[in-house]
């Protein structure tokens, strides 16, 4: 079953149907017109999204400071690099 038919919001809700138990799999496959396989898939993608989203918001930084402490050490980390090529290159 192709599945470049559903909009987006129509695979948001075929997963959110199966989150939340709205019917049977073989229900919502046959509403949405998807195979278990795709179902299964949209839904472990949307399940990783968030957990992903979880984590993502736990470590970023809070603050002002925190972040520009961030910005700090990956631009000097991006310099170091730089002259680390630059020595190569040079020698």
């Amino acid at each position: 079953m192709p599945s470049s038919k559903l909009t987006e919001e129509r695979k948001y809700q075929a997963v959110m149907d199966v989150l939340q138990g709205n019917g049977s799999l073989t229900d919502i496959c046959n509403r949405y017109g998807v195979s278990q396989t795709y179902l299964y898939k949209l839904r472990d993608r949307a399940l990783s999204a968030v957990s992903e989203a979880v984590k993502n918001k736990q470590n970023r930084p809070r603050t002002r400071e925190e972040r520009l402490d961030v910005k700090a050490k990956q631009f000097i980390g991006d310099q170091a690099i730089a002259i680390q090529a630059f020595k190569k290159n040079s020698d």
